[in-house]
């Protein structure tokens, strides 16, 4: 692991980020008076992303990388191609 002790690099929390189930509380670093970032990070659960696209945009594509052909689930990285959508609703 690369730093031992550290909040990413607990084995529980490993295990439960690949089993999609994202770690909490997650630790918050403060930049500046109101502005805030997490440090760390396990991966990124882009199913909730996908919900809110979909709720606005027409997908048309999404893709995984570096396993193009795979679930997203198994990649560290996902891209879409959104266009707006026609539904007004």
């Amino acid at each position: 692991l690369r730093r031992p002790g550290e909040p990413d690099a607990r084995w529980p929390a490993i295990l439960s980020a690949a089993a999609g189930r994202a770690p909490e509380p997650r630790l918050l670093a403060e930049i500046a008076p109101g502005r805030a970032y997490f440090p760390h990070h396990l991966g990124f659960d882009h199913r909730r992303l996908l919900g809110q696209l979909r709720a606005r945009f027409a997908l048309e594509r999404v893709a995984g990388s570096p396993w193009r052909g795979g679930p997203l689930f198994l990649n560290s990285e996902a891209y879409m191609v959104a266009r707006k959508s026609e539904d007004p609703a």
